[in-house]
């Protein structure tokens, strides 16, 4: 009986890049396994850190919206006795820090203010500053050792009579 080559099964033919890689000696199996999980993992922590800064950043944004309405508010308080008097335009001073509190009182939850609200009016009684420090807590990163639950922002916003 003759023999012939046709009636032997095939060899199998390995893959090109199978073949490719064991030629430069590094294993083809495995590296999706652990590729998928790292790449997971560092789409969640940065995924987290965009969460918090965007938290903070938005609550840095209503305050100091808070605070430049109180402020320019306040800054509207003008001391009518003085403008009869000789038509001089100053700050009246007790109203425009009972306007500045008031303004942050009702647009500020108590909650998230650390400190009392700071009114200061300039001494030539044209300008007023007005500062809060707000208490923003952080969404995920709480999760992280050695970061604070919290964090505290400073807002200043200043008013003045333009004439």
């Amino acid at each position: 009986m003759p023999t012939s080559s046709s009636s032997l099964p095939p060899a199998p033919r390995a893959n090109s890049t199978q073949a490719r890689l064991r030629a430069a000696g590094r294993p083809s199996r495995g590296t999706a396994l652990m590729l998928v999980p790292a790449s997971i993992l560092v789409f969640f922590v940065l995924g987290s850190i965009s969460i918090d800064l965007t938290a903070v950043f938005l609550a840095q944004r209503s305050a100091q919206r808070s605070v430049s309405a109180a402020a320019d508010d306040a800054a509207a308080m003008l001391d009518t006795r003085l403008i009869q008097q000789n038509g001089d335009l100053r700050i009246d001073v007790a109203a425009a820090e009972r306007v500045a509190r008031a303004h942050i009182a009702a647009r500020v939850p108590a909650a998230s203010l650390r400190g009392p609200v700071s009114v200061i009016v300039s001494t030539d009684r044209k300008s007023i500053e007005v500062r809060i420090t707000v208490r923003v807590p952080h969404i995920m990163m709480r999760a992280l050792p050695g970061r604070s639950a919290y964090e505290d922002l400073t807002v200043t916003s200043a008013g003045r009579i333009l004439k």
